[in-house]
């Protein structure tokens, strides 16, 4: 199997009879054997995670199939493309086939922000995407709130548990600061997987050597990749994609952009084409069962030197 790195939350993974790409929105996708079928996952509607130039995949590569998030809504879908599309919400399954007629098992978790994380079983190797599927904890909370989405995480942990996971997407997301680690050391505690990349780190390109200096990631470290390049821009090209660009205004967007929380901000939509009004506001996050050895630490320049790392298109 070969795992591409692209941007942000985006990967390919190529394997003998299909190739998957998980929430594409920018960058170059690599070359790939046109006879694999490519089946392409769209976690949920944020900018960030989905865009609908890759529907143009379709006509420049052919043979794909669209598993998308069933809160992407359907007019998003060019009509002529609505046949090779699947939608899916949290506990959904659906199976499908790769290019020499064998079973693609899919299955989406209900995210702790919006739409669906992935896990995909085929040619007897497990794959899991997290999407947005985050132990989002955002200083200043409420305690009951982040507690309460803590929860929701760890329960969607559980249904993971048990299972062989054979490579992992899971976020470090630095704009939850000293919090930037919670997720994928939960993830890593109660499910695991034998190798582990890190995503959504908004090209903090140190956040993953920062993570394994932890003392919590003392016993799992070592399977948890480093990125240290992205694949550059633009990527697909084509009409379908509408100017402007699509926003999140929660916690982690309103620190990001210095926004004043409470206030109205108008934005353009690249989900409508057309200008939109959204209240900055702080929303997700979760602060249940912190620990103290890790966060003490999180923010410094931290780093395993020498540790192994992941150049775009290596195999594993």
């Amino acid at each position: 199997m070969k795992i591409t790195y692209i941007h942000h939350s985006s990967f390919m993974a190529e394997l003998d009879h299909a190739v998957l790409l998980f929430d594409y929105f920018e960058g170059n996708i690599p070359e790939t054997d046109r006879e694999k079928p490519l089946f392409v996952f769209a976690s949920h509607r944020h900018g960030d995670h989905f865009s609908r130039s890759i529907f143009d995949l379709e006509e420049s590569r052919g043979n794909v199939t669209y598993v998308l998030s069933d809160d992407i809504w359907t007019r998003q879908v060019p009509e002529d493309l609505l046949g090779r599309t699947i939608f899916l919400g949290p506990g959904e399954e659906v199976s499908l086939k790769d290019g020499a007629g064998n079973p693609v098992d899919i299955r989406a978790f209900k995210s702790t922000d919006q739409g669906v994380a992935f896990l995909a079983s085929l040619e007897g190797r497990t794959i899991y995407h997290a999407g947005d599927l985050n132990n989002w904890v955002w200083e200043g909370e409420p305690e009951t709130d982040n507690r309460r989405m803590s929860e929701n995480f760890h329960r969607e942990m559980d249904k993971l548990a048990g299972r062989h996971i054979d490579v992992a997407f899971m976020l470090i997301d630095p704009r939850q600061e000293k919090d930037f680690y919670l997720g994928m050391d939960d993830f890593m505690r109660m499910v695991g997987a034998d190798v582990v990349f890190p995503m959504h780190f908004w090209e903090d390109f140190q956040a993953a050597a920062r993570f394994k200096a932890l003392a919590c990631a003392d016993g799992y470290k070592d399977r948890i990749q480093e990125i240290h390049r992205r694949r550059g821009i633009p990527g697909v090209t084509g009409g379908r994609r509408e100017p402007g660009f699509s926003v999140c205004t929660g916690h982690g967007f309103v620190k990001q952009m210095g926004l004043k929380k409470g206030t109205d901000y108008d934005f353009d939509s690249r989900r409508t084409g057309t200008g939109t009004r959204r209240r900055a506001g702080y929303k997700g996050g979760c602060g249940f069962g912190r620990r103290q050895d890790c966060r003490d630490i999180s923010g410094g320049p931290g780093g395993s030197r020498g540790a192994p790392g992941f150049a775009p298109g290596e195999a594993v």
